[in-house]
């Protein structure tokens, strides 16, 4: 059922679906319940197959959803094992979820970066750590690309307190 879906998915649920004509979509369902029916033991209609296809819709990202609380949850320690789906589950959620495990990039965090994929496993990256002053200033270096900006603090260093 799932390849069957995510075979016509554009034109059901995605980037199509705005210029998909209501008899398509249920010629597509039509099809679809044709071929599921042709396998299965036990006749299925179109509202049975679009409820399970909800369901199964529903399930991925929860398990998904539950992963990432566990890594949120670690207090420091190593991260859990990243969850195992199925076949149809990584084909569901490569429809929902197209940046896959790992998040979309460009997202920044303050704590140490979680990459997962259903091959790899977690990977843990920290942050560098920070150089050490010997002054009890802090201060931050400004490089603005050596161009003068509206109060001339290129390339000076300005305390923070």
């Amino acid at each position: 059922m799932v390849e069957e879906i995510v075979r016509v998915e554009p034109q059901l649920f995605g980037t199509q679906v705005q210029h998909t004509s209501i008899a398509r979509k249920m010629e597509l369902w039509s099809r679809i319940v044709y071929r599921v029916n042709a396998v299965g033991q036990h006749p299925r209609n179109r509202d049975d197959i679009r409820k399970r296809w909800n369901d199964l819709r529903g399930k991925v990202p929860s398990t998904l959803s539950r992963y990432h609380i566990a890594v949120q949850r670690t207090g420091g320690g190593p991260p859990p094992p990243p969850p195992e789906f199925t076949t149809w589950e990584e084909q569901v959620l490569a429809i929902l979820h197209p940046e896959g495990l790992g998040g979309v990039s460009g997202e920044m965090d303050s704590g140490p970066e979680h990459h997962v994929t259903a091959q790899e496993g977690p990977q843990m990256s920290t942050p560098p750590p920070e150089e050490a002053h010997s002054d009890d200033s802090t201060s931050v270096d400004l490089d603005l690309d050596d161009q003068p900006g509206p109060s001339g603090t290129s390339g000076q260093s300005v305390p923070l307190r």
